[in-house]
């Protein structure tokens, strides 16, 4: 009776558990096209990166025709005012050797940049549509991808850049405040700060003028709330980037649900995934 209910038990467990061979057929399957992936990743980079050279240049019609202009926007450094330029003194100052250039060449090295971090991070990310997109547009998220996996690799000074940029992404701090990474807390704030006071005394003016502009955003910044309001899509992604903590590719969903303006291009920040989860695992 007893051997009789084992072999039924036995019988029933091996119809409903999936079959070891299924696994091994797809590890043996993976391991066995493994060579082609140097290919499929680079193809997938020099694919990218041609389409937005010939969309940058016109020869490929993007979107509404109007491309790189958040590029244009840094370039011509516009008043804080301007509802299209809401970055810090330390980023108008930082940029300035660029901004001496014509647009023309200023456009190349800014979107060879985007191609090198691109390359950097994960090639095969240049064909995603909106790490695409940010380098026709002449955005920064590519470089605050880089910035994320230069901060969970130790380097929290890199913070900055989103706090002294975008600003409600640097929620992303929170990931360290998470993983109770005190150093790497303080260096972040520390940083930030420092760049405020070392180049406050150049400009005041200039630091007020931002501040002024942060507080008056909600009021001529069209922010595009897709998913809920500003200061909602702040705690919500503040909650994310904790939860980094346990699930790193969290990071930049939390640091993109944060955004003040949700675009195509903000979704460039998914680019650092892969670095990230290397870092983490590697």
């Amino acid at each position: 009776m007893r051997s009789t209910l084992t072999r039924l038990a036995t019988s029933r467990v091996s119809q409903t558990a999936p079959s070891p061979g299924t696994f091994g057929s797809i590890g043996a399957l993976a391991h066995r096209y493994r060579p082609l992936w140097p290919f499929l990743n680079w193809g997938l980079f020099a694919l990218g990166a041609v389409f937005v050279v010939l969309a940058l240049t016109g020869v490929v019609r993007y979107g509404d025709g109007v491309n790189f202009g958040d590029g244009t926007n840094y370039w011509e450094g516009l008043a804080y005012s301007d509802e299209h330029y809401r970055y810090s003194p330390a980023f108008y100052w930082v940029t300035a050797p660029l901004r001496a250039l014509p647009l023309e060449a200023f456009a190349a090295v800014w979107t060879g940049l985007h191609i090198a971090a691109v390359a950097w991070l994960a090639p095969w990310m240049m064909a995603f549509p909106p790490v695409a997109d940010d380098a026709i547009s002449g955005n920064i998220n590519t470089f605050l991808a880089i910035g994320v996996v230069l901060a969970v690799r130790g380097h929290a000074w890199t913070w900055a850049l989103p706090l002294l940029t975008k600003v409600t992404p640097g929620v992303g701090v929170l990931y360290h405040v998470a993983r109770r990474e005190w150093p790497a807390v303080w260096m972040a704030l520390g940083a930030t700060a420092g760049i405020f006071a070392a180049t406050y005394v150049i400009q005041p003016e200039l630091w007020t003028e931002w501040i002024t502009s942060l507080r008056a955003a909600p009021g001529n910044y069209p922010t595009i709330d897709v998913l809920a309001p500003l200061p909602v899509r702040i705690a919500a992604g503040a909650v994310l980037c904790a939860l980094a903590a346990r699930w790193v590719w969290l990071l930049p969903v939390g640091m993109i649900v944060a955004m003040p303006g949700l675009w195509p291009s903000s979704f460039a920040l998914l680019a650092a995934i892969p670095q990230l989860v290397r870092a983490r695992t590697g």
